[in-house]
């Protein structure tokens, strides 16, 4: 973590003003994100009934494969690892256990031992050992001895085995305590791995070797690893068509449902607008959610993943709060508000706080709602204590901090253990996991066993030894690093080394305490497990979560944005140059590899560049040869771009060797294989202009600067630049050659790099007002951009041009609005960049409001969008359809009404409704006296009637006729006589009509497509809260039979016994 203390020149003192207040500041660079995951709520991304048939003929297809009879099951070893390693291993769960339990019982008949023809297969061995510990197997390590010489190393012949070697390998990161034979063979296959890597002459393998090298198969993130693997394995000439298929649906089918949840958490997280309200904080949200699909990523844990995203979103605020931000005296009144759980305590709060804490105590309340419709709410207290816990290591080490304390390793790990996180994730982690955690789950987990210490050990040694040099220059608690070395001396590379070893200690806990027999059912210990993994994955080189670089980037990308495009593969005789940020351009020297990719879509070169369809390529006549004819006839040397051919060893591509927060940077640059990058498919662009920075050989940035058709805006989206997709190539040649002024098809492109930015484009109205101003001011503030686009502007001429002079920036480009089409403002300082506009017509503009072409085709006469807007708001007041029960559905009207009628009958009903017990008279309690009891009895008069109405509160909830309090309170003079009589008659019957106890409900829906009755949040409901009938609901039963009492809700009154003080 970054901090940096800064301060404010101080105010004169004044009797009245608050001393100031010097607050540290880590400088986190804002969401790479942006709003770009918000746009999934708006887009239909659930499967369709064909791929769901397919899906289904799929997966029968594979699981009569997994079932057929052979007479060895270990030739099914193949398949199993490639469906796991695939990501579809959860559609298989028990034909996979059936297969290796039938494997382990033949590994240990004795006969097999002896007589086994796959004794001396290394690569066989070391799989079955694999895929049998990876399930919980004691299988035994000996096995291995065989591969030794008589000196007791492994035999050097193994090295040309490097299939087998590389399954060994892997195998290797399942050993646990006592291994010394694995323990040597990880030494051995990484050392010889490592030196042939860069030498193989299969692509495909080597790519596996350089992979498993960086990132092991166990210890990785599983969804991560199938995304990664579905190339690896399509480039494999034995790979099952089927499976392939079908991993490459269940990949994308599953990826639109995460993209539809993590839409629904990106608006949930705008509406909190903690950006805005708490800066000093990171924006993580989409790294958290990332994180937490690396725990499970099934869709049955829907709720789970909600939950857990949520939670470890607000530990990553708070830890920001406790390490930059809060004085020690704020951080004491967060700590024990935390540990009563009392929102009173907000009263003492700095502001900045209240709106954490009551954003905070909201979470786990929703968390709370679920679980009392589920009948689990035990869970949400072992939640709530686990944080309490994060939240008092927090504060340990905020003292330690303003302390300035350094603690020796023996007592910072109990503390920072818990400050991981990783115990608070694992207990919120299977809070909504189903049916699978009990209560004795939570009891086991708070008993801190191995695996879970184990896996702190690991978040939190991998954690320090990745950011203790920036936290500890820019200040902050000491780490383990700076603890070590106070214990027991030594230089900083002398503790990493000893760290480490404790990491694979960790390891080798974890693998122990997955073995049979376990604790615990293995879902909840493959959470844990999986808490691991994400730590390995986030930092394995640097602080991947804090400071988001390429790596992250991609990998969230590859989950969350790219599915897995069809593929064909090209033997290929072509060149490829890196355009920058995963862009390729690709030249083919023969006409038939082209017209492959025109004609077939999207394709492979050995399983490691990837590059979509072209779609503005075309062999003759397209606009490549065309613009290279235009040049021809300027001089320029004509080209046919089909045969034409670019140098490919001369690129140089930027490396993310240096953090950038915020500003521009040029980075370190160097060589890089072309064949080893990976490209993404076209990002949609979200503003109306494209622009491609570059440095060229005159060390002076060019910014050229193009508008473009069919454009999608959003307001206040924050991103960084990025070159010309493959549709605009054309375009890009066409700007090289305006940069370097060189031939267009004779660039030498070694001295063009690319050049990070910030651009923000907004989508704004009202430019006249002093407010625009303002919010102007305010985002170069927050945002430092570069440049800055503002769409859909009214002002036009002088008065445009007097308002973007206020905006603070030196130079702008202005079109003016025409028609029912905004303006569009392009504004930069001339000291930073060099722009050169392109394209600046109206017609750009009317792009930019494509989705209303009927309105301005139409206008006046347009109003069929009115009425169609109308219709549209009444149906979303309309029950089309409610489930009744997990694969029941009723869409008839009058069975919706019942079954929300009996929802909320049984409520407010006990089962278990008793008469008033005589049997407490004998407790002599006192009574009240016969002149008290009579006045209790009397009837009101008009007078004592109006007082109790005016002391109502007016709005509360409805009552049965619609009606609130402050309709009869204000038209007191007109209901007085028909209310006072109706009141005076209950007194003098006893008797309450039935219909004043009757309720009107209102439902407000709670997610964006409510299915059942409980997704729906009742308002005016009898003046009580959801959560509070819940409760009530719980205690009702026991209620009525220990303490006598009448109960019956259903006329909203409790009638309480003698015995009640």
């Amino acid at each position: 973590m970054f901090v940096q203390v800064t301060a404010s020149i101080p105010a004169p003192p004044s009797q009245n003003s608050k001393p100031e207040i010097n607050r540290r500041s880590a400088g986190f660079h804002p969401s790479i994100w942006g709003a770009h995951f918000l746009s999934y709520a708006s887009n239909n991304i659930m499967e369709s009934e064909e791929e769901k048939r397919e899906h289904l003929k799929l997966k029968e297809e594979l699981k009569e494969k997994l079932m057929a009879v052979i007479d060895a099951p270990l030739k099914k070893l193949g398949l199993i690892d490639a469906i796991q390693r695939l990501g579809v291993s959860y559609h298989f769960h028990k034909e996979i256990d059936e297969i290796l339990g039938q494997i382990m019982q033949v590994m240990n008949q004795s006969d097999f031992k002896a007589s086994s023809s796959q004794d001396d297969d290394l690569y066989t061995i070391s799989l079955t050992f694999r895929l049998l510990r990876q399930h919980g197997y004691r299988i035994s390590c000996e096995m291995f001895k065989k591969f030794k010489d008589k000196g007791g190393k492994f035999k050097e012949s193994l090295i040309d085995d490097v299939k087998g070697m590389l399954s060994l390998y892997e195998a290797t990161h399942l050993r646990v305590h006592g291994e010394d034979i694995l323990d040597q063979a990880l030494s051995f296959t990484s050392t010889h791995l490592g030196s042939m890597a860069t030498s193989l002459s299969n692509p495909s393998l080597a790519a596996q070797v350089t992979n498993a090298l960086h990132q092991p198969v166990h210890t990785g993130m599983p969804r991560l690893e199938a995304r990664r693997f579905i190339p690896v394995y399509q480039a494999d000439p034995s790979h099952d068509k089927t499976l392939l298929s079908f991993s490459r649906l269940d990949f994308n089918l599953l990826q639109r449902l995460h993209q539809k949840e993590i839409s629904d958490i990106a608006k949930w997280w705008k509406d909190l607008d903690f950006s805005t309200k708490l800066p000093f904080a990171r924006d993580r949200l989409i790294e958290c959610y990332f994180w937490i699909l690396g725990l499970y990523s099934e869709p049955e844990y829907l709720l789970a993943r909600r939950f857990s995203t949520k939670v470890i979103k607000f530990a990553s605020v708070i830890d920001d709060i406790y390490d930059v931000y809060g004085t020690l005296d704020e951080l004491e009144l967060l700590t024990e508000a935390i540990q009563s759980w009392d929102m009173n305590a907000i009263d003492q709060m700095p502001e900045y706080m209240q709106i954490y804490f009551r954003a905070f105590l909201d979470i786990y309340r929703e968390i709370e709602e679920q679980m009392v419709a589920q009948g689990k709410l035990y869970r949400v207290y072992y939640a709530k204590e686990a944080m309490k816990r994060l939240v008092r290591a927090y504060f340990q080490e905020a003292k330690w901090f303003h302390e300035k304390y350094t603690p020796t390793l023996d007592e910072y790990m109990p503390v920072a253990l818990i400050s991981s996180g990783y115990e608070m994730m694992a207990v919120t982690s299977i809070v909504g996991l189903g049916d699978i955690a009990t209560e004795d789950s939570f009891n086991w987990l708070f008993s801190r066993p191995k695996i879970v210490t184990a896996s702190e050990a690991i978040a939190r040694l991998m954690d320090d030894i990745a950011s203790h040099k920036l936290e500890q220059k820019r200040g902050h608690v000491a780490s383990s690093i700076e603890c070590y070395m106070i214990q027991y001396g030594g230089t900083e590379k002398e503790a990493v080394e000893e760290l480490r070893k404790l990491i694979t200690r960790a390891w080798m806990d974890i693998n122990e305490e997955c073995l049979r027999p376990t604790a615990v059912p293995k879902p909840l210990l493959t959470c844990i497990l999986n808490l691991a993994r994400v730590v390995e994955v986030l930092y394995k080189t640097e602080d991947g979560y804090t400071h988001v670089g390429k790596r992250i980037k991609e990998s969230v990308t590859s989950l969350l944005i790219d599915p897995v495009p069809e593929k064909c593969i090209l033997a290929g005789r072509w060149d490829c140059i890196d355009l920058g940020y995963d862009y390729f351009l690709v030249r083919f020297h023969v006409q038939e590899d082209l017209n492959k990719v025109i004609n077939r879509g999207p394709w492979f070169v050995d399983s490691r560049v990837t590059v979509d369809k072209p779609a503005q390529i075309q062999p003759n006549g397209g606009p490549m040869e065309d613009r290279a004819n235009s040049s021809a006839a300027k001089g320029k040397q004509k080209c046919d771009y089909a045969t034409a051919s670019l140098r490919s060893d001369i690129i140089m591509r930027k490396e993310d060797t240096s953090t950038m927060e915020g500003g521009s940077d040029i980075g370190s640059m160097t060589h890089r294989p072309l064949l080893t990058l990976k490209s993404i498919n076209p990002v949609p662009f979200l503003s109306s202009v494209l622009v491609s920075v570059m440095m060229c050989k005159m060390e002076k940035i060019h910014i050229i600067v193009k508008t473009l058709v069919s454009l999608e805006i959003k307001k206040e989206l924050d991103y960084e630049c990025l070159t010309l997709p493959y549709q605009f190539l054309d375009v890009l040649m066409m700007l090289l050659h305006k940069v370097t002024q060189e031939p267009l098809f004779d660039l030498d492109l070694s001295n063009i790099v690319n050049w990070m930015m910030k651009m923000l484009s907004w989508n704004c109205c009202g430019a006249v007002k002093m407010e625009f101003q303002r919010r102007i001011m305010d985002l170069k503030r927050q945002r430092y951009p570069s440049i800055m686009l503002i769409l859909e502007t009214k002002l036009a001429g002088s008065v445009a041009m007097e308002a973007t002079a206020k905006c603070g920036f030196s130079c702008c480009n202005v079109v003016d609005s025409k028609g029912r089409a905004g303006g569009l403002w392009l504004l930069w300082n001339d000291e930073d960049v060099c722009i050169d506009v392109v394209t600046s017509t109206y017609l750009a503009i009317h792009a930019i409001v494509k989705s209303r072409t009927n309105w301005m085709v139409d206008g006046d006469r347009n109003s069929k969008f009115f009425h169609l807007s109308t219709i549209r708001h009444h149906s979303h007041n309309c029950f089309h359809c409610l489930r009744v029960s997990m694969d029941e559905w009723t869409n008839d009207q009058g069975a919706i009404t019942n079954l929300i009628k009996d929802h909320f009958k049984n409520m407010f009903s006990s089962s278990l409704l008793c008469s008033y017990h005589d049997s407490f008279s004998n407790l002599g309690a006192s009574s009240m006296a016969f002149g008290e009891l009579s006045m209790l009895d009397a009837i009101p008069n008009d007078m004592e009637i109006h007082d109790s109405l005016v002391g109502l509160k007016s709005f509360k909830a409805l009552g049965p006729d619609g009606l609130h309090l402050g309709f009869f309170q204000k038209l007191w003079e007109s209901v007085k006589n028909t209310l006072c009589t109706d009141i005076r008659n209950i007194f003098a019957s006893t008797t309450i009509p039935v219909e004043w106890n009757e309720c009107l409900v209102t439902l407000i829906p709670k997610t964006k497509s409510p299915e059942t009755v409980q997704q729906f949040r009742p308002i005016g409901l009898c003046k009580a809260s959801q959560s509070n009938c819940h409760y009530l609901k719980d205690t009702l039963d026991f209620f009525c039979s220990r303490s006598g009492q009448q109960v019956n809700i259903s006329k909203s009154r409790i009638l309480f016994s003698k015995n009640v003080d």
